[in-house]
Order: C-alpha cells, then structure tokens, then sequence
C-alpha cells in the first residue's frame, strides 16, 4: 500500500490497494504492528479491499486475487464501504484470533505442585523417643542449646531462699524460689532453741493450709496444694515478748509453685516407661524443676549421652566444671 503522506511503499502493497499477501499476512498474524494499524484503516476505507479483506475469512481467501490483481475496481455507492468495512474488519479479526489460537494454543494448567512436609527425623541421641511432641521438644533443646524453662520462673526467685539466723548465719528455708512436683511439699527452715512453730501457706492473700502447732522445724500438709499456682508460706515463732516470723521482714516472703497438672502428668508418663534421662531433663526444664533438669542431664551425660554435655554446661555452668 502506498504511503501519500510520502513515506515508503511496502513490497507487498499493490498500488493504493492491498495485495492478497498483505491479506493473508495480516489474517496470519505475521504483518508488523505499524502496517496491521495501517492495513486495518485501509479496509475502512476502501470498498475492494474490504471484499478482499472479507473473503479471508473463507476457505478460499484467494478467490477475488483475480480481481484485484487486474485493472480497474468499479465504483460503488458511497454507503456501501462502511458496510463492507465493518463486515471485513470483524471477519477479519474472528479470523486472525483463530489462526492465532491454532498456532499459538494456551497453555495447559499445570496442576499445583504438592510438596510433601520434609520428613522430621529426630537426632540419634533421641531416636528411642517416641512421642512426636517429646522428639520435637528435645530435638529443639539440642538444637538451640538451650532447655525450655518458664519465662516467669525469675518471679519465684524474688525471694530468697536463705534467712538470717538468731547468730547472724545465713540459714535456708524451702521451698523458696522454685518449682516443685510434689502437690505435699515438705516444708524446712531454721531451727530456734525451745521453740514452737506455726506454717501458713496463702494463695495470694487468701490462707490456704495452716499446720498445727509443731516442735520440729519441718512439716509436710496432711492435703494436696493448688497446682500451677505461686503460693507463699511463713513460719510463726511464739515468744513470749514478741512473734518471730520466718522469713523475717524486710526480707520478701518465701515463694514457690506447684508444678501443673499437664506437667505433672506428662512427668509421670516418661517415668513409666523406658526412662531416658535426656527427655526428663527437657520435661523436667519445661516444668521449671531446675535441681531435677539438672540432675537428669548429669545422669544423661555420665552415660555417655552426647548431647547431654553440651547442654549441662550451657544451661548449668557451674555444675558442668565440677563434674568434669
């Protein structure tokens, strides 16, 4: 087609009309962008190429080549080009959006790829354990070095486990910063010379057990305490200027916990089978029995468990050193 705006002429463009290869390039697809937008403005204009632009939508899209290819095109009335235009141009896109979809056909939906979870294989050292909780909770352990103590176990410890004696020695009280297992715990603390004692133990403010009237300086509560509960206790000294309480003021009250019921449980269900040491100091950790984790990493570790070592010395320093 010629170009009258004074550009050049396309080798496939007959005169001022289009040739049925520049048609059929256009109906395949194959023409550059520039010439499809100009070959399309074309065939709004030009009734004898609209005909030949129409007839590419047939099987035989070369039946008008003659046609065109000779002289003169006769004259048609006025209305009838953009008639035969509108024919030509929607045959001619249905036709290039065919030939496309033929030759360049959509991709097949690849059905989304499931990747199974990577299987979970537990360490050698704890291979034996067979619980999946308990494989992930060691296996955690041994990874980060670290043993799943509560976060809130500092809090116990805001009380001091020792008191100052009548003499001015330091003497212990207990249970006094920790966690213990045994829902009847044996309470212990210093002795005083002819003397009466009276334990109290409180929920909060609320008095929960009150012990009678003791002359050793130890007692153990006829009924189970609260679990997972921090409870306080004291000591009461009769005398008879004054009532000695044990631990004293300024001195913080002597705090501890009861282990949960869950933990408790869960305690109970690895000592009854094959016992691994390994283990009991993990669930030892997580209940927040530290002298029980530790013991049971000593344990672990004379055994010759290699990943008891490294966590006895990360998480109890100063007992590793003496036990090397």
């Amino acid at each position: 087609m010629t170009n009258t705006s004074g550009g050049g002429t396309s080798s496939e463009m007959k005169a001022t009309h289009l040739t049925t290869e520049s048609v059929r390039r256009l109906a395949a697809g194959e023409l550059p962008a520039d010439e499809i937008i100009a070959s399309l403005e074309h065939l709004g204009t030009c009734d004898a190429c609209a005909r030949l632009g129409a007839a590419a939508a047939e099987p035989d899209m070369f039946a008008l080549r003659d046609e065109f290819e000779s002289a003169d095109v006769p004259q048609r009335p006025r209305w009838i080009y953009p008639l035969a235009a509108a024919i030509a141009i929607a045959a001619l896109l249905l036709f290039v959006v065919m030939t496309v979809n033929r030759q360049h056909p959509a991709p097949m939906k690849t059905p989304p790829v499931v990747h199974a979870p990577p299987t979970q294989t537990a360490p050698p050292v704890i291979v034996h354990v067979r619980d999946p909780e308990w494989q992930q909770l060691v296996a955690r352990a041994v990874e980060s070095g670290e043993l799943p103590f509560p976060r809130d176990l500092d809090a116990l410890r805001g009380a001091h486990d020792v008191v100052r004696g009548e003499n001015g020695e330091d003497e212990r009280v207990a249970p006094a910063g920790i966690v213990v297992e045994d829902a009847r715990p044996l309470f212990t603390w210093p002795a005083r010379n002819d003397a009466t004692y009276l334990v109290s133990v409180f929920d909060g403010e609320r008095a929960i057990a009150h012990s009678e009237s003791l002359s050793v300086p130890r007692w153990r509560p006829a009924r189970e305490l609260p679990r997972g509960r921090m409870l306080t206790w004291q000591v009461e000294v009769p005398r008879r200027e004054m009532t000695e309480v044990i631990p004293a003021p300024p001195a913080p009250p002597a705090m501890f916990r009861i282990t949960s019921e869950r933990d408790h449980r869960e305690l109970a269900r690895a000592k009854g089978g094959d016992e691994d040491d390994l283990l009991l100091a993990v669930l030892y950790a997580r209940s927040g029995l530290r002298d029980e984790a530790r013991d049971a990493l000593r344990r672990a570790a004379a055994k010759g468990d290699p990943a008891a070592r490294p966590l006895l010395e990360r998480n109890f320093p100063n007992t590793a050193k003496k036990t090397r």
